[in-house]
């Protein structure tokens, strides 16, 4: 019933399960099907008003979650082996980045073209690929977040060199 359809090639890709009946699917949950992700926007609401752009990238965001879930179902029906389709991820995730860049000033453009790379550096690498793809990945949210952390530090310790001490602003802790 799964296996490979007659005319496309095997893949010999090392994985230890070849067949989908040697694979352990987990049983879905809520938390897996993104519930934990509509727990975090209801907390995002408690902040204040959801913003135009806030919403954009969520559907963004959402568009990609479902793309990569789907991608696997699209590896069950084909018959290949599990994640030998991974390498879209990254691509998935390149377009985001993209899609962010756009709407947040250009800011991510560079990410992005890592994570388009990265898709080339798993295809090549196949037996470290999601660990490629999971350093670059991080590397992509960790340093813009980084660099607004540092930003907003040195702002405010700017503001505490001007004389806010006297003010009533609380200054540096």
């Amino acid at each position: 019933m799964f296996g490979r359809p007659r005319g496309l090639p095997r893949h010999d890709l090392e994985f230890s399960a070849r067949t989908p009946e040697e694979v352990i699917y987990a049983e879905p949950r809520g938390w897996c099907a993104g519930g934990w992700a509509a727990v975090f926007w209801a907390l995002r609401r408690r902040g204040g008003p959801v913003t135009f752009v806030e919403r954009q990238i969520a559907h963004v965001w959402g568009a990609s979650m479902a793309s990569s879930m789907l991608l696997f179902a699209v590896e069950m029906l084909l018959g290949l082996p599990v994640l030998s389709l991974a390498p879209v991820i990254a691509l998935f995730a390149g377009a985001v980045f993209l899609v962010k860049a756009g709407i947040l000033s250009g800011a991510l453009y560079l990410q992005s073209g890592a994570l388009f790379l990265t898709a080339l550096a798993m295809a090549t690498f196949p037996r470290i690929g999601i660990a490629i793809f999971g350093v670059v990945s991080a590397l992509s949210f960790f340093i813009p977040g980084l660099q607004i952390c540092l930003r907003r530090r040195r702002a405010r310790e700017k503001a505490g060199d001007r004389g806010m001490e006297g003010s009533g602003h609380p200054g540096r802790i």
